[in-house]
């Protein structure tokens, strides 16, 4: 494989440029595909992995997406030359075997007599045969006391002392079962935690230090940190302190100060005495996201944490993450900003604010107007695509990827904001235009489309000029939108006073001029430019009112075609005005039913992340048959 971090999608490239047939994957990776792109390995006939231990439902993963594949777990320390035994997976319950020895290798599991421990005893692994090294350069010392005299071979056979633990099962298989000394095994890397106790207390802050890999939730493993200062502690510093001295997979994933490390009765460090950390399950002090890359930064960063909120402050390291969410997040945001970030950026900026510093001024989301912009490439599911409102931006569905997991999500945003030439004029044009760009993501159905307010028109429309194209729409969600006759019966049509209004209250910035003094958009453009949002500049701003304008016209023409299917609707119930009219009203264009829920929401609040987590979970249910 080529230089850097692999991730799902340039594995998918890889097996395809190089037609490949068969690949090792360490299991941390291996479990990482298998979450986020099994699918990548369809062209595969053959999987090994190890280096650590495996999921089973990593493994039951993949063989549900590619049941054709043959899956081997490979066990052997680098001492016996790669392998030295192996296991093809099954879908057989209970953890995963490390299996039988290879040819020419034989494994004994002896207690501390270097006696053979019945089957289902535990005791320590052995390994003999022609694999063996020779033993370490230049060290006899280690040499000798790893690797001893065989007492079951011809004289002369020498075995190596693993330090794993194990069992024989029933089926006469290898099970692992742990180390027997302080080293451990995480996502594939052996560690010496005296080697990372050693730089933690290189640093003049700290007294004391122990470090322990934790599993107190089962399959996540996490490596955790334990200090004892000498005064303040800078946390920052110290992380970048440990980054100059150590590999990024030994940077531990929590840090936690302590008044005295645990002892026994004896005096030593009493390792089942160490707290658990106590992982943040939200935050509350946290600054909210500043501009539209933090705001997509902070949804990353709370998506691949598994938190419903992050603050652009909080260290991802103290909310949990460790080096394989690391490179999940990085794999994130090379797929949503299109920006290269090395996992040494992550330690020494771990937070929203400083990695969006770190991403730079040219960084600001790419072309983050582009027309069809993707949020999430990847996932097993279906793709969604998701239409703009009347200001014609749609950066704000990322809201999304938290609550839609192994879901691509793709924004439509108004063509408007960026260019003069060949505009829709209708509507319709513009959902023809959306189809081509859809389309080229996704050249079939069934199709997925979500639409606010007037982006709820035109999927609407997409919908019906999909299905005249003999496509099928399996999901068409409306977030409060309804078809603009109804309000021109009313007579409730919007002035430039009310448009005004709205821009305020959709990037939530206080009124510049008291109530009834009428606004100007000078004032209004200032107000946004210097408030919330600031990453968006005058020109920007203005673009977007252009689009509102343009999108109200669309809207007093549009008459709805007929859509055949279920609607999935999204009343907002929180000040909704006089006049506004209910979901029925799409009844004269629906051949199907029109699946109302309410949210206590306003109509531009409904973009919010509490009511989007209820969008999503709807839209999932729907998907399932659950409506």
């Amino acid at each position: 494989a080529p230089a850097g971090d692999i991730t799902p999608t340039t594995l998918r490239h890889l097996i395809t440029e190089h037609h490949v047939t068969a690949l090792w994957l360490t299991a941390g990776l291996f479990a990482l595909i298998t979450e986020e792109d099994p699918g990548c390995l369809r062209a595969v006939r053959e999987v090994w992995t190890g280096g650590d231990t495996v999921s089973p439902t990593a493994v039951a993963r993949l063989h549900a997406t590619c049941p054709d594949l043959t899956i081997v777990n490979g066990y052997g320390p680098t001492e016996t030359t790669t392998f030295a035994t192996t296991h093809t997976a099954t879908t057989r319950p209970g953890p995963l075997p490390i299996g039988r020895p290879l040819d020419n290798m034989h494994a004994y599991i002896l207690d501390t007599s270097l006696r053979p421990v019945p089957v289902g005893s535990i005791g320590e692994l052995y390994l003999t045969g022609a694999g063996l090294a020779r033993g370490y350069y230049d060290r006899p010392a280690l040499t000798a006391e790893r690797f001893t005299a065989c007492p079951f071979d011809a004289p002369g056979t020498r075995m190596y002392r693993t330090g794993d633990l194990a069992r024989w099962n029933h089926h006469g298989e290898i099970e692992y079962a742990g180390r027997a000394d302080q080293q451990v095994k995480l996502r594939g890397f052996r560690i010496e935690l005296t080697e990372i106790e050693a730089a933690l207390t290189t640093h003049p802050s700290v007294a004391q230090a122990a470090a322990i890999v934790r599993e107190d939730t089962p399959g996540d493993k996490s490596l955790i940190a334990y200090l004892v200062p000498t005064g303040a502690l800078d946390t920052a510093a110290l992380r970048t302190h440990l980054t100059a001295t150590l590999p990024a997979y030994m940077i531990p994933s929590a840090i936690i100060t302590l008044d005295a490390l645990p002892l026994t009765v004896n005096g030593k460090l009493d390792r089942r005495a160490l707290p658990a950390p106590e992982l943040t399950t939200t935050t509350t002090t946290g600054r909210d996201a500043q501009t539209p890359q933090q705001e997509v930064l902070a949804t990353l960063f709370a998506e691949v944490l598994a938190l419903p909120r992050v603050g652009i402050d909080d260290d991802f390291f103290d909310l949990g993450g460790h080096s394989l969410l690391a490179t999940r997040l990085l794999s994130r945001i090379r797929t949503t900003l299109g920006e290269e970030l090395a996992l040494r950026d992550l330690f020494e900026a771990p937070t929203v604010a400083g990695l969006a510093q770190r991403l730079g001024a040219g960084a600001e989301l790419g072309d983050k107007f582009a027309e069809l912009m993707p949020l999430r490439r990847e996932g097993a599911l279906a793709p969604l695509f998701c239409v703009h409102a009347g200001y014609g931006v749609g950066l704000g569905y990322s809201r999304l990827l938290p609550y839609l997991p192994d879901r691509p999500l793709y924004a439509l945003q108004a063509r408007s904001l960026t260019r003069t030439e060949e505009l829709p004029d209708t509507v319709e044009q513009m959902a023809a235009d959306y189809v081509t760009l859809i389309r080229e993501v996704q050249p079939s159905g069934p199709y997925h489309l979500l639409g606010h307010s007037f982006g709820g028109l035109v999927v609407h429309a997409i919908a019906s000029h999909l299905q005249g194209l003999g496509e099928e729409v399996a999901v068409l969600a409306i977030l409060d939108a309804y078809p603009y006759a109804t309000y021109t019966v009313k007579g409730t049509e919007r002035d430039e006073q009310e448009t005004l209004a709205v821009f305020l209250e959709m990037f939530q910035v206080e009124r510049p001029s008291p109530q009834g003094t009428p606004l100007t958009r000078e004032q209004v453009l200032q107000s946004l430019v210097d408030g919330s949002f600031s990453s968006f500049s005058a020109e920007d701003l203005a673009a977007m009112g252009g689009a509102w304008e343009r999108h109200v016209t669309m809207m007093r023409d549009f008459e709805p075609a007929h859509f055949r299917g279920d609607v999935l609707f999204f009343t907002a119930t929180r000040q909704r005005g006089e006049g506004t009219p209910p979901a029925s009203a799409w009844a004269p264009h629906v051949e199907g039913r029109i699946i109302d829920r309410h949210l206590d929401a306003t109509h531009h609040g409904l973009m919010d992340p509490g009511p989007l987590a209820e969008i999503a979970q709807a839209i999932t249910a729907f998907t399932k048959g659950e409506s």
